[in-house]
């Protein structure tokens, strides 16, 4: 039998890798998007998405090797507010 524990400490692993995946991607997926080499119609969405996932899935364990925990990644609006901090950094890094 599986301890209630154990149980919400897994919950909490997931909610704070699924919330780090999120200001991730939040980054990488406008600067993918607006890189100078990658834009125009030369090169479909697809490949672009397919870099921001593959650029997202790299990233995430470099994030976790740092001391991410739930109580350092915001709840409630200051994470949307994170969010939309992420996405504005990943359009000004794909603009630079």
């Amino acid at each position: 039998m599986i301890e209630t524990g154990a149980i919400d400490a897994r919950i909490a692993a997931s909610q704070t890798l699924f919330q780090l995946t999120l200001l991730v991607s939040a980054r990488v997926i406008p600067m993918v998007q607006l890189l100078p080499f990658l834009g125009g119609a030369a090169v479909p969405q697809v490949v672009k998405m397919g870099l921001s996932f593959a650029l997202t899935v790299l990233l995430v364990p470099v994030m976790l090797a740092g001391d991410v925990t739930l109580a350092t990644i915001p709840s409630g609006f200051a994470f949307f507010a994170c969010i939309i901090k992420e996405t504005a950094i990943g359009f000004t890094l794909g603009f630079v």
